[in-house]
């Protein structure tokens, strides 16, 4: 319980913990204003999510990535999460039951695809542009170049961005570093693609679909990452079904999720009201 299936912790919330106080101690030595360190700590908290990707693009910030369009995203609303945490609770309530586990995911019974999700994200910032605070304009965003291999992602990058980025270094020190604010923004921005691949490799490439465990394992250069069995979370539902109980309030079947609804409507709007 509570262990992956190599033996270390999924979440240790002692690491997290110190990863943020560790974080706010560099930007206090730095001697960055409140609420330049507010959002910085903002940012930081954003970059553990897999919102990430949300954020890169609705504020022009990422322009390519490296992921196997096919790749499932095994994601579920959290008021679903809730809900079948409440069903469990009543189900469970004055039964003598073993321990059981219950998977929530949708890669199994209504699989969402990354490229989907890049597809509406396009559509949906274009039309609801967010507004720069520190400019005041409206950021434009781009259509995702999507890689399918380490090597032309590596070429494009060092291409497009590390050796402009050399060039620039080279003439802020010739402009006694004049372009000092361009260069640092530009460098943070490849820092920033470059840690998303490092951190999301596993997960985006992943064609396979199984009902086991959700397991990662290395195929040739690439990871396979397996489906969550959620055949107990099905029975959970088949019970409420069966007990006659109204399954509309405490719905948690993936199957209804309309994920174009879903993202356009409540999740990219939640992204820009709480992250942004």
């Amino acid at each position: 319980m509570g262990e992956t299936l190599n033996g270390t912790s999924g979440l240790d919330i002692r690491v997290e913990k110190r990863l943020m106080e560790e974080k706010l101690r560099d930007l206090r030595a730095e001697n960055v204003t409140e609420e330049a360190a507010t959002l910085a700590m903002k940012n930081f908290g954003t970059q553990r999510t897999m919102d990430v990707f949300a954020v890169g693009v609705g504020k022009g910030k990422l322009r390519c990535l490296l992921f196997d369009p096919e790749t499932v995203a095994d994601m579920i609303p959290g008021d679903m999460v809730a809900n079948s945490m409440l069903v469990a609770i009543a189900v469970s309530a004055n039964q003598c039951r073993q321990i059981m586990i219950y998977h929530l995911g949708s890669s199994f019974r209504n699989p969402l695809r990354y490229q989907s999700i890049q597809l509406y994200g396009f559509p949906y910032f274009t039309k609801n542009p967010w507004i720069d605070r520190r400019s005041g304009n409206l950021v434009k965003v781009h259509k995702l170049r999507v890689f399918s291999n380490m090597a032309s992602y590596r070429k494009y990058v060092t291409i497009h961005y590390l050796m402009p980025l050399k060039v620039m270094k080279l003439l802020n020190v010739a402009l006694c570093h004049y372009l000092q604010g361009t260069y640092i923004a530009q460098e943070r921005k490849i820092k920033f693609l470059l840690r998303l691949v490092e951190l999301y490799m596993p997960y985006l490439f992943s064609k396979a679909m199984s009902r086991n465990t959700g397991n990662s394992v290395p195929l040739g250069n690439k990871f396979v990452t397996y489906s969550f069995d959620d055949s107990n979370t099905e029975k959970l539902r088949m019970e409420v079904r069966e007990a006659g109980g109204d399954e509309g309030v405490f719905n948690f079947d993936p199957k209804i999720i309309d994920w174009e609804k879903y993202f356009m409507n409540m999740h990219f709007p939640g992204v820009v009201k709480y992250l942004f």
